[in-house]
């Protein structure tokens, strides 16, 4: 009763194909396997002391079909290993955890007789205290994470980011410690939250544009700066009035600035953006009901603290529109209906793969979904 074992086995396979000019002739085909397992360990050493054990893998074998007039990764072989440790410890209104992981990885390629090792050890420790209107958390913890194949390994042509990838065999293991805390408020009919991070990299790995150009596309190169910093802030409040209880206001801003130790810019970090919500519940006992209506409004802020190699990004606005609709009373059938940019607004969004080329985000998109559950007695 004070012990329990959990043991979760999967596998994917992923059959890729992209095409550049001929439709029925594929330029890249590549095969993904991926099989994982997830052990974990739940031990209740005393009353108010818990402790976790686990461990995870996967073995991940990546092969490019025999016939491919090109190739973008090698084929290869990763494996990972990962085992750790916690300790839950609980004190009236403080839950204190502590822990620590370790891990290793293995890329293995047979054509160029590439075999990268990497190793990581990792530790967290922090704190909550449950309040009876706050919730404050207080968390120090480090990050491993070692490249991958395409990485290391690219030296080709990307169709679906249209840009020719050369990976670098040298890349070193990304290396982080994070400092975050918390702070929740929840009052009657409303609630605040407020998240300031911040997050210290050694060896950050991105990729950065170079000058060249191969068979009309801009090359990336994979590369890494010795340290980097990433700080910045989640925020949201959600009201819900005791005296119009049909209706919830939700508002949540975030934003991430990212940087080397001199202040310069790095590439690809996602714009401030502010997302506002208003949901409207409707009681109705007709056979044909619309349940709750949502109107989102999105702000995606400027991003001009950008990478040598990158162009500004506008700021845009998006307005969403959400419908939860039924027929039927007993059994009824769920129709949901979600409009999204009903202004159709052109806008190019600053992780986009397609911004070089200039081509707009989607504009008006509507998607119509109906779930009707059939009972057997």
């Amino acid at each position: 009763k004070n012990q329990t074992i959990y043991l979760t086995l999967g596998n994917t396979n992923n059959n890729l194909k992209e095409h550049e000019e001929k439709f029925f002739f594929p330029d890249i085909i590549m095969n993904l396997n991926n099989s994982i397992y997830n052990l974990k360990w739940r031990i209740q050493l005393k009353p108010k002391l818990e402790a976790i054990l686990g461990s995870q893998g996967m073995h991940q074998i990546s092969r490019n079909g025999e016939n491919a007039p090109e190739i973008l990764v090698p084929n290869s072989a990763t494996t990972d290993v990962g085992a750790y440790g916690l300790l839950k410890y609980k004190l009236e209104k403080y839950h204190f955890l502590i822990g620590g992981r370790v891990d290793r990885r293995e890329v293995n390629t047979a054509e160029d007789s590439f075999n990268g090792d990497y190793f990581g050890f990792n530790y967290s420790a922090g704190f909550v205290r449950l309040g009876t209107k706050t919730t404050t958390r207080f968390n120090v913890s480090s990050g491993f994470r070692a490249p991958n194949t395409s990485e290391l390994l690219s030296d080709g042509i990307h169709h679906g980011s249209f840009r020719y990838e050369i990976g670098n065999a040298n890349l070193r293991t990304e290396q982080a410690v994070q400092i975050d805390a918390s702070l929740a408020v929840h009052l009657d009919d409303f609630e605040f939250i407020v998240n300031p991070f911040y997050n210290y990299m050694q060896n950050y790995i991105y990729p950065e544009r170079s000058d060249s150009v191969i068979d009309e596309f801009l090359v990336y190169d994979y590369t890494q700066v010795d340290y980097a910093q990433l700080y910045g802030v989640d925020a949201g409040l959600h009201y819900h009035p005791h005296n119009a209880h049909w209706l919830h206001l939700e508002s949540s801003f975030s934003n991430v600035f990212a940087e080397d130790l001199n202040g310069n810019p790095l590439p690809l970090i996602p714009q401030t953006r502010l997302n506002n919500r208003i949901k409207i519940d409707l009681k109705s006992k007709t056979k044909f009901r619309v349940n709750n209506l949502n109107i989102q409004y999105q702000y995606f802020f400027k991003q001009n603290r950008i990478g040598l190699s990158e162009t500004t990004t506008s700021d845009f606005h998006l307005l969403n529109l959400g419908l939860n609709m039924a027929y039927g009373l007993d059994n009824p059938l769920l129709i949901s209906l979600s409009v999204r940019n009903m202004l159709n607004n052109a806008y190019i969004d600053h992780l986009s793969q397609l911004k070089t080329l200039g081509i707009n985000n989607p504009g008006t998109s509507i998607n119509c979904t109906v779930k009707y559950q059939i009972k057997n007695k």
